[in-house]
């Protein structure tokens, strides 16, 4: 059976939101890898170009 998958209009929206909760986490232990790695400085910046939703 075939499924087909929109995608998400909403995707840089959720993005954004995802990154405003890795920067309020309070232990990098609870993070996924990809997010773990990241410095704070790389947040920061990815939630500025994304802040102008």
């Amino acid at each position: 059976m075939f499924t087909y998958r929109f995608p998400s209009a909403h995707t840089k929206r959720l993005e954004f939101m995802d990154y405003l909760a890795v920067k309020e986490c309070t232990d990098n232990c609870f993070l996924p890898q990809r997010f773990a790695e990241l410095s704070n400085g790389e947040i920061e910046a990815r939630i500025a170009a994304l802040g102008g939703l």
